[in-house]
C-alpha cells in the first residue's frame, strides 16, 4: 500500500504539475509569437 501512497502523493502531482508546465509553455509561446506577427504587419 505504500506504493499506492506515494504514487498519489508524490508521482501523479508531478506529471500534473509538468503537464501543466508544458501547457503553459506552449501557450507563452504561442502568444509571443502571434503578438510578433501582428506588430510586423
Amino acid at each position: 500500500m505504500r506504493d499506492a501512497d506515494r504514487l498519489a502523493t508524490e508521482i501523479i502531482p508531478g506529471l500534473i504539475t509538468a503537464a501543466a508546465v508544458d501547457m503553459g509553455t506552449t501557450d507563452l509561446t504561442r502568444s509571443t509569437a502571434l503578438l510578433q506577427t501582428k506588430v510586423l504587419r
